[in-house]
């Protein structure tokens, strides 16, 4: 579809990459409509939203997520932003969210570009996807020191059940797992590992 169309929005023209792509169904699904290519079009953000007002806050909100990205590389003279940065729409899915927080998209950022963070917010803000979230998309395994066991195991099943390899590692296993986890940790098999 989107070779079809140009790799332009079929409504203002705009050049777009596919990840900034919406497909918009010309007769709705709700009206009997099909998911075939004749019935399909690329818009961009804005002109999806124009024909969807009810969907435009989140349409918006994606546009508003890749321009910050888009600027914050801009900014960026270092090189540091990870390129990972531009996978936050499937990485998000991934955790059951179609947007950040308040104040997530920063700390994620900091976090892929290798910088320090440290993030004091209350309970249930959020904090726990602004270091689950670059461990999956950074390459090689993420240690996360946690002062609560029962935290440590709720997130590592968590994560567990999205298909993303977690262990945590703590006082409450044997030996012989903790040689097996070790063990595991040295193969790169987890690409996030909690410790106490």
């Amino acid at each position: 579809m989107l070779r079809r169309d140009g790799y332009r929005c079929v409504s203002c023209g705009r050049g777009l990459k596919s990840r900034e792509a919406d497909v918009h169904h010309l007769l709705p699904r709700s009206m009997g409509g099909s998911d075939e290519l004749s019935n399909l079009v690329t818009l961009c953000d804005g002109c999806h939203a124009s024909h969807h007002p009810n969907l435009a806050g989140g349409l918006a909100r994606r546009a508003l997520e890749r321009w910050a990205i888009a600027i914050a590389r801009w900014l960026d003279r270092e090189g540091t932003i990870s390129e990972a940065s531009g996978n936050f729409g499937p990485a998000l899915h991934l955790f059951g969210l179609q947007r950040f927080r308040s104040g997530q998209l920063p700390i994620v950022l900091a976090a892929l570009s290798g910088k320090s963070v440290l993030v004091v917010s209350p309970t249930a803000s959020g904090k726990t996807l602004c270091f689950q979230l670059p461990a999956v998309l950074r390459r090689g395994v993420s240690i996360v020191v946690s002062p609560l066991k029962t935290l440590m195991s709720e997130q590592v099943s968590d994560l567990l059940k999205k298909k993303v390899p977690a262990t945590f590692i703590n006082s409450d296993l044997s030996l012989e797992e903790k040689e097996t986890r070790f063990s595991l940790l040295e193969q790169s098999a987890f690409k996030l590992c909690q410790a106490k």
